[in-house]
This record gives C-alpha cells, sequence and structure tokens, in this order.
C-alpha cells in the first residue's frame, strides 16, 4: 500500500491537467481501491493503512482533486465501511465532502452518498452529535 500511495504523489506532484501523470494518478487510485477491497476481510488492517492514505483523501477531496472524486470517493467508503472505527481523521472528510458538494461537485452526489451513509449508519449518538 505504502508504494502506490507513493506512485500516485509521484504521478500527480507531475501531472498537468491532460498529461499521462494525470491518467497514472488515476490508476494508482484504482490499484488502492482494488488493495482495499482485497483486504475488507481483515479490518484491521484499514486502522494501519489509514495514516497513509488519509493525506492523499484530504487533498483530493479539495479542489485538487476534481479529476479524482470518484476514485477518491471509493476509498473513503471502503475507508469508512471496513475500518473497526471512523477516526477523528476521517471525520475531518466530512466537512471537505460537504463544502465540495456546494462549490459544484454535485454530478459527484451518488459517489458522496456511500460514505456519508457509512458515517450515519456505522457512528454512535457521540459521534454524530460532536461531528453534526
Amino acid at each position: 500500500m505504502p508504494e502506490s500511495a507513493a506512485a500516485f504523489w509521484k504521478c500527480i506532484n507531475t501531472a498537468e491537467a491532460d498529461d499521462p501523470g494525470a491518467l497514472a494518478a488515476v490508476g494508482c487510485l484504482r490499484a488502492i481501491s482494488t488493495i482495499l477491497e482485497s483486504v475488507s476481510r481483515l479490518p484491521h488492517l484499514f486502522e494501519q493503512i489509514e495514516p497513509t492514505l488519509f493525506p492523499i483523501m484530504r487533498r483530493m477531496l479539495t479542489s485538487d482533486g476534481q479529476d479524482v472524486y470518484e476514485e477518491v470517493l471509493e476509498i473513503v467508503s471502503y475507508m469508512t465501511f471496513y475500518s473497526p472505527k471512523i477516526s477523528m481523521n476521517m471525520w475531518s472528510l466530512w466537512p471537505l465532502m460537504m463544502e465540495a458538494l456546494a462549490d459544484g461537485a454535485i454530478d459527484y452526489f451518488p459517489n458522496i452518498l456511500v460514505p456519508l451513509d457509512n458515517y450515519m449508519s456505522r457512528s454512535t449518538e457521540h459521534d454524530l452529535n460532536y461531528h453534526g
């Protein structure tokens, strides 16, 4: 997983809008999703993977990541569904998703709906009161 994340950062730092680096970055995110799907039966790994993936999710849920929202939201969906607990870091992504919707990412509403449902259905009343 760290190799996929490192490859993503390398691609994103050298990519421009329509260049092959941008396509490679999307490929890296898809590879990360495939890995997350393959380890879904090992929820304890998600807590270990989160520190590596969190910076990617945080940055790409801003306007910097408009071209990869779909892929990043899939990763957020895996992280909020399979991880034993939704961490405070993962909760910090909620406002970014709400801001993205307000800023025109409405086309991604179906993609955003999945992690939002995970936050709501997997959180305790305390979590919902604190963050909502």
